[in-house]
């Protein structure tokens, strides 16, 4: 779990060259993306919050996921923001980069159990992690 790779299409693209430049996307349409190999960790409301040391939000390491980028991140002010619910939620929400996370099987691995929903697992090696 030493990489975040993650796949999209152009209108994915348009996002991801936003958030490189730290500007806001442009996009023409939402996009959905995914990162089946879950990421190394963010600040799950600041943007660009890479270190947990950093972070002044929740901190979030995550196993698989599918997210939706929206063309317009304001849609997304009346979903919800925590993401140890078990749901899909809102990352960086208010903000340019806003978008909705969606948990698959595992996506709890990487959490402290004590955060990770009930039957959800948490902790690698834990019910829900994926294999090593």
């Amino acid at each position: 779990h030493e990489a975040m790779p993650v796949c999209f299409d152009a209108a994915g693209l348009d996002w991801m060259e936003g958030w490189m430049s730290q500007s806001k996307p442009v996009m023409k349409r939402d996009s959905y993306v995914w990162m089946l190999a879950g990421d190394m960790g963010e600040d799950n409301s600041t943007p660009m919050t890479m270190t947990q040391a950093e972070a002044n939000g929740t901190w979030i390491e995550s196993g698989p996921h599918l997210m939706l980028f929206p063309k317009d991140p304001e849609s997304l002010d009346s979903w919800p923001d925590d993401p140890f619910k078990g749901e899909p939620y809102v990352m960086f929400k208010g903000t340019d980069y806003a978008h909705v996370m969606i948990p698959l099987p595992g996506y709890y691995a990487y959490s402290p159990a004590d955060k990770a929903p009930k039957g959800f697992g948490g902790a690698a090696g834990a019910a829900g992690a994926p294999p090593p």
